[in-house]
């Protein structure tokens, strides 16, 4: 059941909350409008890289090339120097917790050839995604005007991306020591986003990357777990100040949904919702119809079970023959007037048909078209009988 973002006073101009189990949408403000995503880019970017590396251990040498035009645009940096050589994998920690630029394209490089070769892939991936308001200019996500995208895009990569476990090692890591680096061989990264957050705050926000340009204002995509809820939250354009307003938005947001709302189940896969009789089986049969899968909404806390209706669409008229997980009907699940939901009811266990009852049946719906027929026939048939009687004394 959505709750209105006005509810919660927010810095963001934009904000999107979705459940990360089944996409229910829990705020939405302006999550179809075009944004720029700053260094929320570099999800696409670890998630592209990952997908593209053979080994994590291999050397890569911070060149030219790489450095080219970062210091000029005030890029974020992890710290490492020209032509320093780290290994693969302590790159893909300074391309997201520092959210280092010289990381970001000196993987890019090594995986593509070059940072342009790169973006073809993100944007491709993007597609791939169904992002279809989404492109990529950059790695980085330095300000380009065509560099856009919009949070319910995001949302999908994040979904995606979560799943992936390496994605998702990196993704909830609050510190890494590097020691790779040719010059700098001790190297301590935070993450952008745990440095602002309290022990307190780290027990549910497991993890996000910042991202900041004056056009974009301060941006966040995060995930949460508390309890049985896990949750997705992506903002943008909240003000640009030494105040993160970005990360304080995450906290207040989070807290109002864990603290005013619970999660319900509406339907579970493993409770039968209807037992009906089968028709043509001898003895009569009766099959208990499953939920397809289980159901879940979070809802506000003064929403239970017993407010919640039920409403049955199957056929009555079940007939044999049956087999396991055949689909006989739909149940839709309403809070007053409101449907949350509906799941696919289905039968767990092969049924038979009677071969008697079959002809039984057929023999009796022929009967019941054809009476006058038979009638007639009879008729005729016992007129034939009193003429030959007749005739014969």
């Amino acid at each position: 059941m959505p709750i209105c973002a006005q509810e919660i006073e927010l810095e963001s101009d934009y904000v999107y909350m979705i459940d990360a189990d089944n996409q229910q949408v829990l705020i939405d403000k302006g999550s179809d409008k075009l944004i720029y995503p700053a260094s929320m880019t570099k999800i696409m970017t670890l998630i592209v890289v990952l997908e593209h590396l053979d080994d994590i251990y291999e050397t890569l040498v911070l060149d030219k090339e790489v450095f080219q035009g970062l210091y000029e645009a005030n890029a974020s940096l992890a710290g490492y120097s020209l032509n320093e050589k780290v290994s693969v994998k302590d790159c893909l920690y300074g391309l997201f917790l520092p959210s280092g630029a010289e990381c970001t394209k000196a993987l890019a490089i090594h995986v593509a050839g070059s940072e342009d070769a790169f973006i073809e892939l993100m944007n491709q991936k993007a597609k791939e995604l169904g992002m279809k308001d989404t492109h990529y200019e950059n790695t980085t996500g330095l300000h380009h005007r065509a560099h856009v995208t919009t949070l319910q895009d995001l949302s999908k990569l994040m979904l995606y991306c979560l799943n992936n476990p390496d994605f998702y090692e990196i993704f909830t890591t609050e510190s890494y020591l590097a020691t790779s680096g040719s010059i700098h061989n001790k190297l301590k990264m935070e993450s952008t986003l745990f440095k602002r957050l309290s022990d307190e705050h780290k027990e549910y926000i497991l993890g996000g990357k910042t991202g900041y340009t004056n056009p974009a204002g301060l941006c966040l995509a995060s995930y949460a777990s508390y309890q049985d809820r896990n949750i997705i939250l992506i903002t943008a354009h909240a003000p640009v100040s030494t105040t993160p307003y970005h990360v304080l938005d995450a906290v207040t947001a989070y807290n109002y949904i864990f603290e005013s709302m619970h999660k319900l189940t509406l339907c579970d896969q493993d409770i039968p919702v209807k037992e009906i009789d089968v028709k043509y089986t001898l003895p009569q049969q009766s099959v208990q119809l499953y939920p397809t899968q289980i159901l879940q909404m979070t809802l506000p806390n003064d929403i239970t079970e017993d407010d919640l209706k039920t409403v049955l669409l199957i056929d009555e008229n079940i007939q044999a023959p049956l087999s396991s997980s055949q689909v006989l009907g739909k149940l839709q699940i309403f809070y007053e007037d409101e449907l949350l939901g509906t799941c696919d009811l289905e039968v767990r266990e092969d049924v038979l048909q009677s071969d008697l009852l079959i002809f039984i049946d057929q023999a009796h719906t022929w009967f019941s078209n054809n009476w006058k027929t038979c009638v007639l026939l009879a008729g005729c048939f016992l007129t034939i009988l009193f003429w030959n009687k007749q005739r014969k004394s």
